[in-house]
């Protein structure tokens, strides 16, 4: 944040001492959260999204692509590559990035859900050059299941599918 690669994301209508999560993103990707170059950008689903993921409340969390839609999902065999999933209005939008610690999200690309289709690869690999862009030789934050990552109400949907 000092060099100003990184700005911190605060939930709208939330006490900043409610925050129990942290999320950050690029300088470019904050102006389009904050409507500036919106476009079609959903910017009411972010700030619900970013809200309930800020203050701790309940999330929807999978380690693998499944038909239960979560808020948050790490990204099949990518390396440690998430998706922050606002679904409305359809097909949505997609705040790629990682995490660096528990609780602390790094958000480094947005996409169009649509646009994403075939073009994983390419995706990922620009989220991936960005964090060495900042992080340099930093690995990202590991772990083997949502409360690795995430403190607060969390619900992992792949328990549902066994």
């Amino acid at each position: 944040m000092r060099d100003g690669a990184l700005v911190r994301r605060w939930p709208v209508r939330a006490r900043r001492e409610d925050s129990t999560r942290a999320i950050f993103v690029l300088p470019e990707l904050n102006e389009i959260l904050d409507g500036v170059t919106s476009g079609p950008f959903p910017v009411v689903e972010w700030e619900v999204l970013i809200r309930s993921y800020g203050v701790g409340s309940l999330l929807t969390v999978s380690f693998r692509k499944n038909r239960h839609r979560p808020d948050i999902e790490r990204l099949g065999d990518y390396d440690e590559v998430w998706a922050m999933c606002a679904r409305k209005p359809k097909p949505g939008w997609r705040l790629l990035g990682r995490f660096v610690q528990p609780d602390c999200f790094v958000g480094l690309a947005a996409w169009p859900k649509g646009e994403l289709f075939g073009r994983y690869d390419e995706a990922v690999a620009d989220v991936i050059r960005r964090w060495r862009d900042i992080f340099g030789s930093q690995e990202p934050w590991r772990g083997n299941r949502p409360a690795d990552y995430l403190t607060g109400a969390l619900h992992d949907v792949d328990e549902r599918d066994g």
